[in-house]
């Protein structure tokens, strides 16, 4: 089972990013999918749920329900192979290296209108229409909360600690994807029934749900939405097109682009974000990487049930991108590559790749278009 969630948030929202030191706060502009798992948790055994019922383990357990994480509505990580001018950013051609590095052209380069520097793009990239160009950068709206600590003997302002935290702004809108195992998907409505009975859920069946920090100062409440089916894959043709400009008669290819952070272990069990094909799939043993982007990033968190944080994990960073290819074997042609290889890919979107995939960790898309059009 896929369906699509939709995240609005009701007041400001505080996801820290990584471990906050001093007195200013920053924040995620996106709700990772492990924030909402550990929310719909609570919630569920605040309404009278047990850790040892059917359900809990069924949704919770590590083969059950995947939240990916959320978005601003129809936005992706722009990929790191994606560069625009330092002087006109948004207005010069955008130019994307993934295919001129697998064909052995250089990463220096600058912009081919006024010669300026090409750096990397950060943020959210959104496809629109009738534009002059296919891509443009989503805004996320963020407000800055200030705040004074409290002498608890006194109740009087401490001047010496004065607070200030980034949040999202109120409504917004944020959009990701959630995939139950077959278990899962029998007990998932048993558990938004446990939240309907506790009064958390309207009649357009919205839940509230309440993340990240300062619920006592009024932030984190939101409110999330189902909806079912989810759009088509239409793998196969975009195998089809990347391959007519990336691929050849005797060789096959597609790109990977990570729309979350990921794990990937070596035999040594550390991180690694130099992949092959195999690290994807044992299906894909065959294909090795002729061009990468990647960096890591470290992430932390807090362990609820113990009271304590979590250690930092190096993980293989959002917005990393990789092309595969291979040297098709002797009469295999490309239609033949396209109908093996596209069951196992869409799979892969739906579950995700690598390790801890309960976390939302290990989104993939693959032959996204933004290769081709930039």
């Amino acid at each position: 089972m896929t369906e699509r969630l939709v995240i609005t948030t009701e007041g400001p929202l505080s996801l820290p990013a990584g471990r906050q030191t001093g007195f200013s706060v920053d924040t995620l502009f996106h709700i990772p999918g492990t924030v909402l798992r550990g929310a719909l948790a609570q919630a569920y055994l605040e309404a009278g749920g047990d850790t040892n019922d059917s359900t809990f383990e069924a949704c919770f357990g590590s083969a059950g329900i995947r939240f990916t994480d959320l978005r601003p509505a129809g936005a992706f990580p722009w990929p790191m192979s994606l560069r625009e001018c330092a002087e006109y950013p948004g207005i010069h051609p955008r130019v994307d290296l993934l295919l001129p590095l697998s064909r052995g052209a250089s990463l220096l380069g600058s912009c081919g209108v006024c010669q300026a520097k090409l750096l990397p793009l950060t943020g959210f990239g959104k496809a629109v229409r009738n534009a002059v160009q296919p891509y443009v950068t989503e805004k996320v709206v963020v407000d800055r909360r200030m705040h004074s600590a409290i002498d608890p003997h006194t109740l009087r302002v401490i001047p010496e600690k004065f607070h200030s935290a980034r949040t999202l702004a109120a409504q917004q809108t944020f959009t990701g994807k959630l995939w139950a195992a077959a278990a899962a998907e029998a007990e998932w409505p048993k558990l938004l029934a446990k939240l309907v009975d506790v009064g958390t859920r309207d009649s357009e069946g919205r839940v509230t749900l309440f993340l990240g920090r300062g619920r006592s100062r009024g932030q984190g409440r939101v409110t999330l939405k189902l909806v079912s089916g989810a759009r088509e894959s239409g793998m196969q043709q975009r195998l089809v097109e990347f391959n007519e400009l990336a691929g050849s008669p005797i060789s096959f290819a597609f790109s990977c682009d990570f729309r979350s952070t990921a794990l990937f272990y070596d035999p040594w069990l550390r991180s690694k974000t130099r992949l092959e094909g195999e690290d994807l799939h044992p299906e894909l043993v065959d294909y090795r990487a002729v061009a990468t982007f990647a960096r890591t990033a470290a992430r932390s968190g807090w362990h609820a049930a113990a009271q304590l944080p979590k250690p930092e994990t190096p993980l293989l960073d959002r917005g990393a991108c990789y092309l595969f290819q291979r040297r098709l074997p002797e009469g295999v042609s490309v239609m033949q590559e396209i109908e093996r290889l596209a069951p196992t890919l869409e799979k892969l979107e739906a579950t995700g790749t690598g390790e801890r995939l309960s976390e939302g960790w290990g989104e993939v898309e693959f032959c996204h278009p933004i290769h081709l059009a930039e």
